[in-house]
């Protein structure tokens, strides 16, 4: 187990050695990260070295073990689309950025919401088109859940909301 976790980290540091994070304008990519209420597929675009542009689609499901053979009500599984700006403070091969999203979700048939994040992280080039990534910050969620007598409506706002992912350029 040891030797692997040296091979495995040899590697990275070898592959970091390589990397260039200098990625020219015009570029696309392809990102997959994990949240805490899902995964998300990004188609990305770079706009200039400094900042890149997403495009993305969401999932997640959510469950409960209920001994019961009823359906269980809580149960959900909510597609998403969202629109993500990060900005580049420095160029290299780990570089900080920061960021904003703006994304739509449908849970249910009659509930639906919008959120807006706002976001400070850092991406590690490992490879020259091959990179890993984690953001925080903090996000506002607003629902509409459509009930018998009218909308029931929810803000939500969360503190050290984050992400981790890898982006692959092509």
């Amino acid at each position: 187990m040891k030797k692997a976790l040296f091979l495995v980290g040899a590697f990275i540091i070898a592959a970091s050695l390589t990397a260039n994070a200098q990625l020219p304008g015009g570029a696309f990519g392809l990102t997959a990260s994990y949240a805490g209420e899902g995964t998300d597929v990004s188609l990305l675009y770079v706009l200039s070295p400094a900042m890149d542009l997403h495009f993305g689609l969401g999932f997640s499901s959510t469950s409960i073990d209920n001994p019961d053979p009823t359906p269980d009500p809580d149960a959900t599984t909510t597609m998403s689309v969202h629109a993500s700006l990060r900005y580049f403070l420095k160029h290299g091969d780990v570089a900080p950025y920061i960021g904003g999203a703006l994304s739509y979700a449908s849970p249910e048939k009659d509930h639906s919401a919008i959120g807006l994040q706002a976001v400070f992280g850092g991406q590690a080039m490992l490879l020259k088109n091959f990179g890993v990534y984690a953001h925080s910050g903090l996000g506002v969620s607003m629902s509409t859940v459509k009930i018998t007598g009218g909308d029931r409506k929810t803000t939500w706002l969360g503190l050290f909301t984050g992400a981790v992912g890898a982006a692959f350029y092509f």
